[in-house]
C-alpha cells in the first residue's frame, strides 16, 4: 500500500508492480482535485490552517496529507485519547475537544464517517463551521450531509462529497487504463 492507504486504512486501486501488487488511494488527491475547483487555489492545500475532526483511520490520514502539503495541521477527535494517539502517528498537533471550538482554522477536515451533527453530547457541533472556512465532508458518501447545510448557512466554502467521489473515480479511472474518464461518464452514470 502507499502510505496514506496504510495510514487511512483504505485502498482505491490495486496495482501490478514488478514487486506484486500494490494498493493506491487516490481520495486525498480526489479531495485536492474538488478543493481547487471551490477554492480557485491549487495550492488550497498546504495554506494556513487546518483542523481535522475524528479520530479514524480516515482522519489520521487526512492530517498527514494535508501537513505534508505544508499545512499546520491539528487534530481532534471526541476521544482525546484515540485522537491524540493519531495525532502522534499523524505527525500533527493534538487539540482536546473540549477546546475544539474555540480554534480559528482556513480549513476544516470532518473526517469520521457517519459524524453526527447536533447540539447534544457525542454529536459535532455546527458552530465549530465559520464563515470563508474551507470545509472538506468526508462523512458521508454520495447522500446528503447535515454539515453541507451548515456549511452554505455560516457563509464557509463546502467541497460537496459527489464532486470528491467524481474526482475519485476519474483518478481511479486514469490508474488503470491511463486516460482520464470523458467529461459526461459521471453524470450519464447517475442517470442511469
Amino acid at each position: 500500500c502507499d502510505e496514506f492507504g496504510t495510514l487511512g486504512r483504505r485502498v482505491d486501486v490495486l496495482m501490478e508492480g514488478q514487486q506484486g501488487r500494490r494498493g493506491v488511494c487516490t481520495i486525498f488527491e480526489a479531495v485536492n482535485s474538488a478543493g481547487q475547483t471551490v477554492t480557485g487555489s491549487a495550492e488550497w492545500m498546504g495554506r494556513g490552517s487546518v483542523t481535522v475532526v475524528g479520530h479514524s483511520p480516515m482522519a489520521r490520514a487526512a492530517a498527514a496529507w494535508f501537513g505534508q502539503r505544508g499545512a499546520a495541521v491539528s487534530l481532534a477527535g471526541m476521544s482525546d485519547n484515540a485522537a491524540a494517539g493519531m495525532a502522534r502517528e499523524a505527525g500533527c498537533r493534538h487539540v482536546a475537544w473540549s477546546a475544539v471550538y474555540d480554534l480559528r482554522c482556513d480549513t476544516l477536515v470532518l473526517a469520521d464517517p457517519d459524524m453526527p451533527c447536533g447540539l447534544s453530547k457525542g454529536q459535532v457541533n455546527p458552530g465549530i463551521i465559520r464563515e470563508r472556512q474551507t470545509v472538506v465532508d468526508l462523512t458521508v458518501g454520495l447522500s446528503g450531509s447535515p454539515f453541507a447545510e451548515e456549511a452554505v448557512a455560516r457563509g464557509a466554502r463546502y467541497i460537496d462529497p459527489v464532486s470528491v467521489f467524481a474526482a475519485n473515480l476519474n483518478l481511479q479511472f486514469r490508474q488503470l487504463t491511463g486516460r482520464d474518464l470523458p467529461p459526461d461518464a459521471f453524470e450519464k452514470g447517475l442517470a442511469e
